[in-house]
């Protein structure tokens, strides 16, 4: 069973675990993989795949979103059970047990619809302002890409809403770009009734798992998620909420 607390409710019971049976996951605003909206539950694709593997697993879970440097911060500290979306990188390896791949994604690059800009390489983006959402591993990946050139202009904001909305208005210049996950991007265009922006490159694609704080995690606990997801990708469940959401499925093992 998953229980999606408000946050004054789970703030109260992280630190405390007086339920052991009780799993704690966070996580952040990331539509349409986790949703935050007026309603006080956390709603979205890797929310709904959680409630699937802990009903079939008879676990009791739940679920708090939260600004993502605190939830990185509990994760790494052993405080919390679990943490998503992560990405399979050595930064998260140093904390975190993997499950299996889930969802995939990809990063791109977006520029407003009156830009003439054209991208091919890297190079390209040098006078142009980038817009991204940061700290973040959205962030690390431009840093890859962008590596070795010089006197680039980065503007970070803390969330990924903010950098289309201003991408948007052209508030970086009509020649701005903004480097961000192409899936969240589409679902906050729409979602925001965003006019005037346009896909420019898709650059890199990437893999959503869910993590386990290696200081917290029980043993088998990854194995029976894995287990689970695996089940679940075989049935049709996994399939099913990607296709609702229109994102990306990883193979089933």
């Amino acid at each position: 069973m998953l229980k999606l607390l408000s946050s004054a409710a789970l703030a109260l019971s992280l630190p405390l675990h007086v339920d052991a049976a009780t799993l704690h996951f966070v996580t952040q605003d990331f539509p349409p993989f986790i949703e935050v909206t007026d309603k006080p539950l956390p709603q979205g694709l890797m929310v709904d795949t959680l409630v699937a593997v802990c009903q079939r697993l008879n676990w009791s879970c739940e679920v708090q979103a939260m600004v993502w440097r605190r939830a990185l911060l509990l994760a790494e500290e052993g405080k919390v059970d679990g943490i998503f979306p992560v990405q399979d990188t050595p930064e998260r390896r140093i904390s975190l047990a993997l499950s299996a791949p889930v969802y995939n994604s990809s990063y791109g690059l977006f520029a407003t619809a009156s830009s003439t800009f054209r991208y091919q390489q890297a190079q390209d983006l040098q006078n142009h302002r980038i817009a991204v959402y940061g700290p973040s591993v959205t962030q690390n990946a431009l840093d890859k890409l962008i590596a070795g050139l010089p006197n680039m202009n980065i503007s970070v904001e803390n969330n990924q809403e903010t950098v289309l909305k201003k991408l948007a208005a052209m508030r970086y210049g009509s020649d701005a770009v903004a480097f961000a996950n192409e899936d969240v991007t589409r679902y906050l265009i729409r979602r925001e009734a965003l006019s005037g922006l346009r896909p420019l490159a898709t650059i890199q694609p990437l893999t959503y798992l869910y993590g386990f704080p290696l200081k917290s995690v029980k043993p088998g606990m990854v194995a029976d998620f894995n287990q689970a997801l695996n089940a679940l990708c075989h049935d049709g469940t996994l399939p099913r909420l990607a296709r609702r959401y229109n994102v990306r499925l990883a193979a089933c093992k």
